[in-house]
């Protein structure tokens, strides 16, 4: 058994001794806490106020740390024990009213229902004139961990314990027995007992501070044993958030309208102590009533879970950014042992429904670790908790070539992405890049380095005023780059990327015939009043010769935007729809003829019959191959079709009508390589290689004598346990589950 402490004392002999009573407590039936059912009208006032409230400081270091016990608010269970410096304050009733708007009777009231602390803050004198609160610690599991420098907040909470299935079939756990004990090394160590319907545990939390980062470093040990006779499978730490942009679907109560609103988390990683690594986008379910879940499996020990945020204000789509976005922190869990067998990480996600009195209350998604055990034998897992504040969006972007396209469902639109093998075939299952944020959504066009995803769609409500909108398809934010503040009346619709990236092109009406406007990306939520370049019904930028072909009348020409000369191709006929697609070489466009799609080459000045196509936007893969998509009876599906002899490949097939499709090029980043520990807090060690721990008269483990790893903070690369080469696969889809 490893402990994360580099010699014994009185609160790790307490540890031991509590793990060799693990049996005993199995024998004993499981009693929820009986607080976690009452709910007092102190319970319910606005927290902001409750946090007003003067609460006792039971143990202050004027360099270190501070206790401090609170009640009132969620959670509704309550600590019975509390131990802090060899204190012992159970039952204590630890606020008074102080500078709260609350009734004094209301808090009477709460502690005559038998209620004491629910929350535990733990501050740290980072040198400011406060002390920051850095971990909150609840009854239910659940532990708050923020910095004392921006980003202070993380708007998310560690999770740990035993964890089910999370919004199906949750467990009953309750922590207590809860002894805190300042070293002299200037860490704190914090023992509970985790009492729960399906096993019983102890934890310990080696709490320490990284003054290079300012924030905490947390190292837990864990052991628990299971009840029943057979293996049981759950979790034991995780992440728990709120995520989601703000959705227009089906409420529980049946109606319509806005069913979530926040974005605590951004999306997930799990990196693997080779270096390659799984992301997860998060993405919401349709309604309340669903429950998405996603697992990856055969998680080994030295694998990190990354919970990544945006710290940037505005780049989130969202009604309620509290706290703001750029105060937020990502989370970090670094698996350091674990004696569970197929291990993997699992997601289950919810919506929030808006209409509830208290939504902010709801989490939305569970993102852990678990793991089967064999019931009746002690189990340990060792796990580091640390915040960092990182574009791991950036850092691990690394991912396929593929398919973008839009899937249309009754609650609004979806953006889905199919990874590609090279060859052109099906690498794995679509996964989706964005919630029904948007309806209306069409004409994608992915930036060259695969990074940005432009297309025109409409806010909520289906009709027929377009904007123009940025999808980041390594982060999977949503943001809006054009508006109209001078007409209802006018709409845009997307062209694509210029050849950096850096502009990109649209049609509009704003001046009343439908013209070609040139817009610069980074002017975000702009007029959308550009470069008024040339009347046009159909566009497509071509980048290879930076070139943008039109339809202008029935005729084929295109604009030079540097230049602004126009050349006509009276070789191609007439244009019969407001459609055409240029290839990548710039050498082909494909557009209707009066009775068939036609392919124009533009070296041959030739034209002939492109082969029979059924959707009514195919575009290029290649030079040599189309995209196109249909409907067979009940599904529809995407066919890459070879234009000269007409072969068809499937290479997708879905429930939902598919509308607009763009190819999207790979990105090809580097995975990053873990850096050398730049912090100075201490690094945990065995007690002894050696040694051997007896946890029961039947029972014993021998301590690995490999000492938990260091991780880099503050460094440019993220935190990864174990150096290792970059990752020869790509990022694997999360494939998702549905419960209704």
């Amino acid at each position: 058994m490893l402990l994360p402490f580099e010699q014994t004392n009185a609160i790790t002999d307490a540890y031991l001794s509590r793990v060799n009573e693990l049996p005993d407590r199995l024998s004993q039936e499981f009693v929820p806490d009986v607080n976690s059912t009452i709910e007092t009208e102190l319970d319910n006032q606005n927290f902001a106020e409750l946090n007003k409230m003067d609460c006792n400081k039971v143990y202050d270091d004027v360099e270190t740390w501070g206790v401090t016990l609170r009640t009132a608010g969620r959670p509704f269970s309550t600590f019975d024990s509390v131990v802090v410096n060899g204190r012992d304050f159970s039952g204590a009733e630890p606020c008074v009213i102080g500078q709260a708007a609350i009734s004094p009777s209301l808090l009477n009231d709460h502690y005559q229902a038998g209620k004491t602390t629910n929350r535990i803050w733990i501050t740290h004198k980072s040198g400011d004139a406060d002390f920051p609160i850095v971990v909150v610690l609840t009854p239910d599991g659940f532990f708050n961990i923020g910095g004392a420098r921006e980003p202070r907040l993380q708007g998310s909470a560690i999770r740990t314990g035993f964890i089910g299935e999370p919004f199906i079939n949750e467990i009953v756990q309750h922590s207590d027995e809860v002894d805190i004990q300042p070293q002299e090394d200037g860490s704190l160590h914090i023992l509970f007992n985790v009492h729960s319907e399906i096993g019983e545990g102890v934890a310990l939390v080696v709490l320490t501070w990284d003054s290079e980062t300012q924030s905490p470093l947390l190292d837990f040990s864990f052991s628990r044993i299971y009840r029943g006779e057979e293996t049981q499978t759950a979790g034991f730490v995780g992440l728990n958030f709120m995520k989601g942009e703000t959705l227009n679907g089906k409420r529980a109560d049946g109606s319509e309208g806005p069913i979530e609103a926040f974005h605590d988390g951004l999306l997930g990683f799990v990196t693997m102590p080779d270096g390659q690594f799984e992301r997860d986008w998060f993405t919401p379910p349709l309604t309340t009533t669903q429950v998405v879940t996603n697992a990856i499996e055969a998680v080994p020990v030295g694998s990190t879970l990354i919970l990544d945020q945006l710290q940037v204000d505005g780049g989130y789509y969202s009604f309620f950014p509290d706290p703001s976005y750029g105060e937020r922190a990502d989370l970090i869990v670094v698996l350091e042992t674990d004696s569970g067998e197929n291990r993997r990480v699992s997601r289950y996600q919810k919506s929030v429904d808006l209409s509830s009195l208290n939504p902010e209350a709801d989490e939305t998604v569970n993102f852990f670790l678990e793991a089967s055990y064999d019931a009746e034998l002690i189990h340990e897992s060792q796990f580091r908790i640390l915040t960092d504040a990182k574009d791991f969006a950036d850092l691990y972007a690394k991912r396929d070539h593929g398919l973008a396209f839009v899937t249309e469902t009754e609650f609004g639109d979806r953006i889905d992405f199919l990874p590609l093998n090279e060859d052109g075939t099906k690498k794995s299952a679509s996964m989706p890049l964005s919630g029904q944020v948007l309806v209306d959504i069409h004409n994608l066009d992915a930036s060259l380095n695969g990074k940005f995803l432009l297309f025109d769609a409409n806010d909520y409500k289906r009709g027929i005023l377009n904007r123009i909108y940025q999808l980041n398809l390594t982060n999977g934010t949503i943001m809006r780059r054009t508006v109209d503040p001078f007409s209802q009346s006018s709409f845009d619709t997307a062209i694509g990327y210029g050849p950096d990236d850096n502009e990109f092109a649209m049609l509009t009406n704003r001046s009343g015939d439908l013209q070609l406007n040139i817009e610069t990306v980074s002017t975000g939520l702009g007029s959308g009043f550009g470069n008024q370049a040339i009347i046009a019904l159909a566009a497509d930028w071509c980048t290879t010769t930076n070139e943008i072909f039109v339809r202008q009348g029935a005729s084929l020409k295109s604009y030079d935007p540097v230049s602004q000369d126009v050349q006509t191709y009276e070789g191609a006929g007439q244009i019969f729809t407001n459609y055409l697609e240029v290839s990548p070489s710039c050498n082909q466009v494909l557009f209707r003829g009066a009775a068939s799609w036609k392919i124009y080459s533009i070296d041959s000045d030739s034209i002939r019959d492109a082969p029979a196509l059924i959707g009514a936007e195919p575009v290029w893969f290649d030079e040599q191959t189309l995209i196109d998509k249909g409907r067979l009876e009940a599904n529809y599906f995407i066919d890459l079709i070879d234009w000269s002899s007409g072969e068809k490949t499937r290479i997708h097939t879905q429930s939902d009508p598919i509308g607009s499709i763009s190819y999207v090029s790979e990105i090809d980043s580097p995975v990053p390589v873990p850096s050398t520990p730049v912090s100075a807090s201490p690094t945990p060690l065995p007690v002894s290689p050696t040694a051997t721990v007896t946890l029961s008269p039947t029972l014993s483990f021998t301590p690995s004598p490999t000492p938990f790893a260091t991780i880099g903070i503050g460094t440019p690369e993220p935190p990864l346990t174990t150096p290792g080469p970059p990752a020869e696969k790509d990022v694997s889809i999360f494939l998702p589950t549905i419960f209704e």
